[in-house]
């Protein structure tokens, strides 16, 4: 008797698989997305997921943002597999925290299965840096060393950043922006001694927050332009010749 509950069970599950496939047979057995991360750019913040599946029924990925003001969870929306990202645009400054499920759609009589949901990641949306200056130091004294040193001023930033990038380039080139300095928050200036002589530089800083593997950012600031002092002669040599100086 036993041998033929066995085997009639066995029956019934292939059948299921055969169904359903093998991830919707058993109850709680829907795999929990991978790799969950919630980064900002500006006011858009963007989740992004890892998963894989081959089942027959629907699957979506259910998005929940918590609402620090009322201290409760709330769904936001779905999204169907094989889709493994979202973006919320214009998203209110400060902190949001999210996390997902994925949903089996099931049709009637079977009952939909969801897995657990990931871990909360967070995303901060940050301030813009305002006031970004560049200047060089006086007109009066070209020869000097250091003459040509770029100084940057800006207003105190955000302080959910956890660093400042500052990002330097010739001007009228590619847009590309490298970052040739970085800076604890509490910084509104810096000193730039590498600027080369008869050259105009964009200089503009963001802001970073910097969150396990993921870093979420500001919008640049806006953009400060500076013309370096022209390159000073060299092997400048005087010497007095009777009641002459000759200088070479």
């Amino acid at each position: 008797m036993k041998k033929k509950a066995a085997v009639l069970l066995i029956v019934v599950l292939l059948l299921l698989q055969s169904a359903w496939g093998v991830s919707e047979v058993f109850a709680g057995s829907v795999a929990v997305p991978k790799n969950f991360r919630a980064t900002s750019y500006g006011a858009d913040i963007t989740l992004q997921w890892e998963y894989s599946y081959n089942g027959s029924s629907p699957l979506y990925f259910q998005i929940y943002e918590y609402d620090y003001a009322n201290h409760k969870w709330v769904y936001k929306v779905s999204k169907k597999y094989p889709t493994k990202k979202a973006v919320f645009k214009n998203q209110s400054y400060g902190k949001h925290g999210y996390r997902i499920r994925a949903k089996i759609d099931r049709t009637w009589p079977y009952s939909d299965l969801y897995s657990s949901f990931t871990p909360t990641d967070l995303a901060y949306v940050l301030h813009t840096p305002k006031n970004v200056k560049a200047s060089i130091s006086s007109v009066t004294a070209p020869l000097f060393k250091g003459s040509s040193y770029v100084t940057l001023k800006w207003d105190q930033v955000d302080g959910f950043a956890t660093k400042i990038e500052v990002c330097r380039k010739i001007h009228g080139t590619n847009p590309w922006f490298p970052v040739i300095a970085e800076l604890p928050i509490y910084k509104t200036t810096y000193t730039d001694k590498t600027a080369k002589p008869n050259t105009r530089y964009d200089y503009w800083i963001f802001i970073i927050r910097e969150d396990g593997n993921y870093a979420d950012a500001s919008l640049s600031s806006n953009k400060s332009s500076v013309l370096t002092y022209p390159e000073p002669p060299t092997d400048f040599t005087a010497k007095c010749v009777f009641n002459k100086i000759q200088m070479s």
